[in-house]
């Protein structure tokens, strides 16, 4: 029974006697024809037993369990692939298909929803800690007046605001705009590549801009 749920699913499942009693009623009729036992009423099969059997399985089809050292593995794929995307649906791919390549039995799934949280929680405060050590305090002075409230606007909500033709007064303001922001644009510079994260998770990060009200910054 356990052969036949991993060849299908490669996974082991814990289940009673009873719940697969048409299986257990199978191997009766065509090994112990003799016996007449109920299934209510058959041992419950030691723990030792269930173990041994699994390694059995996993052995003939050369696949291993996830130890310690596996699991150590896959907390270090998934922060690599926090870097690239932090959705979690992609660094929860990236774990599967490193376990697949390599033959791993699935995790239970609770420790998989604990890796991926726990990669993205690390990956906030990686970059946290990079900004907090790179940003000057004119830097962080700057940004800071990027949220402060100017004749009824936001300076960045002025930012985000497209140019409503090409009249001279508008571009105007466009290059005014552009000034205000050169400085912290090559401080963008410097800083971007020292994140080192991919190019779609700046994408990604940039567009929270648009995702969330200025009065809810701290939401990023």
């Amino acid at each position: 029974m356990q052969l036949g749920y991993f060849k299908i699913r490669r996974l082991f499942f814990n289940f009673e006697l009873r719940e697969v009693s048409a299986d257990v009623e199978f191997i009766r009729q065509k090994y112990f024809p003799d016996e007449i036992t109920e299934v209510d009423n058959l041992p419950k099969i030691a723990v030792n037993t269930l173990l041994k059997h699994r390694r059995i399985i996993a052995e003939l089809h050369n696949y291993q369990f996830c130890g310690r050292r596996k699991r150590n593995l896959i907390e270090k794929i998934a922060r690599n692939s926090a870097r690239i995307s932090s959705k979690p649906i992609f660094i929860f791919r990236e774990i599967i298909h490193f376990l697949e390549v390599n033959r791993i039995i699935l995790s239970a799934y609770s420790f998989l929803q604990d890796i991926v949280s726990q990669s993205l929680i690390a990956e906030a405060q990686r970059l946290k800690t990079i900004l907090q050590n790179k940003l000057t305090t004119a830097d962080i002075k700057q940004l800071d007046e990027l949220f402060s409230d100017s004749g009824g606007l936001y300076e960045i909500t002025n930012l985000k605001r497209e140019p409503k033709d090409f009249t001279l007064s508008e571009i105007r303001r466009e290059i005014e705009r552009d000034v205000k922001i050169k400085e912290l644009y090559q401080t963008g510079k410097q800083i971007l590549p020292l994140l080192e994260i991919s190019n779609q998770s700046i994408a990604y990060y940039a567009s929270l801009v648009s995702y969330y009200r200025v009065d809810k910054r701290g939401a990023f």
